[in-house]
């Protein structure tokens, strides 16, 4: 199945271990008042497995997700907290539990998490890979955003 929305990334079928086990995509309009961000569109990967926790009402968190938007629809301008504005794509601040990044290319956010039973968001970061084979290949580095051909908003 084709996309050509944004660019997505992703870890492939499998990563140390951890199956795809979901590709979601979610578009939405946001009511006011949000005017910074007024619509939403994403696509997520869902890796691994997890045991329901009947306190957290059968809930249970995958070990590996990659969450990827529209760089309109959660520019680093527009995100606050632990995911500070960041320079460059690479140069993306971790969340303050250490198991979260969230990283901007000139047209798309990714935001990764990682931990319990999984990989570092540290090794998850270096394996992504863009779903165009002739894209980010795993260990490459992301490049700088540069300003003047960022996506206008």
């Amino acid at each position: 199945m084709a996309f050509d929305e944004f660019e997505l990334f992703w870890l492939g079928e499998e990563f140390m271990g951890h199956s795809l086990r979901g590709i979601t995509r979610s578009v939405y309009e946001l009511p006011p008042p949000n005017p910074a961000v007024t619509r939403t569109d994403s696509v997520t990967f869902g890796y691994g497995d997890c045991t329901p926790n009947p306190a957290a009402e059968g809930s249970c968190t995958l070990p590996v997700t990659i969450h990827v938007d529209a760089y309109c629809t959660r520019p680093p301008d527009v995100l606050l907290g632990p995911y500070a504005y960041a320079d460059g794509s690479w140069d993306a601040k971790e969340s303050s539990s250490g198991n979260t990044y969230s990283i901007w290319t000139e047209d798309v956010h990714i935001s990764v998490s990682a931990g319990g039973e999984g990989p570092s968001a540290d090794t998850v970061v270096e394996g992504l890979r863009a779903m165009d084979p002739s894209g980010r290949q795993p260990g490459e580095e992301f490049d700088p955003i540069d300003e003047a051909v960022a996506t206008e908003c």
